[in-house]
């Protein structure tokens, strides 16, 4: 008959090799410390975006200039327990020959890529597209005006780390509302 030691120790023969974690630097570098930080109605909110928290569409549009683009969306809703969501999504090179032509500095920052029923997709390098939405009165703010900077563009194991900030003013149709956010952000990109 066996004994509760003996299912401990069982257990804990099993679960040892998930001990044994890297503990090397490039950690910091893939994913786990992406995050994202906005500045909304007097508040900073800052959340990791975890390694799974992305979604890719790869390679399905191009540049003005003829390169792949991929969107990576952010998925995980990170700011939904405080009562709003932001989610942003950023189109990139999707090749890795193609990021010699990826520069630091002032970028795109819209309301959508455009409508895929109206006609093409508009996406460079580095666009941002972001959209706000309050749970309290369920409404829904599109960006009115934008900015966004690229301020670090770094190779890592499995992509591309870029960093940068960005500000916007939000509208509400509904409301006649505006706000403003202003951000910063660190995302690990997908490249193929």
């Amino acid at each position: 008959m066996k004994t509760f030691a003996d299912y401990l120790f069982i257990a804990l023969l099993t679960l040892l090799p998930f001990s044994f974690t890297s503990c090397d630097g490039d950690d910091d570098l893939e994913g786990n410390s992406d995050f994202i930080e906005l500045t909304f109605n007097g508040k900073t909110y800052k959340e990791s975006i975890p390694v799974f928290g992305y979604v890719f569409l790869e390679d399905v549009f191009t540049d003005s200039e003829g390169r792949g683009i991929t969107i990576t969306n952010v998925s995980i809703d990170a700011f939904e327990k405080y009562g709003f969501s932001f989610m942003p999504s950023i189109g990139h090179f999707a090749r890795k020959a193609d990021w010699e032509f990826a520069k630091t500095g002032e970028c795109l920052h819209k309301y959508d890529f455009g409508n895929i029923w109206e006609g093409e997709f508009d996406v460079e390098n580095f666009t941002l597209v972001t959209e706000l939405e309050i749970y309290a009165d369920g409404t829904f703010y599109g960006l009115m005006d934008g900015k966004h900077y690229v301020n670090s563009i770094k190779e890592v194991k499995d992509g591309v780390q870029v960093e940068g900030i960005f500000s916007g003013t939000y509208y509400c149709s509904e409301n006649r509302g505006e706000c403003e956010i202003h951000g910063r952000y660190r995302m690990t990109l997908n490249v193929i």
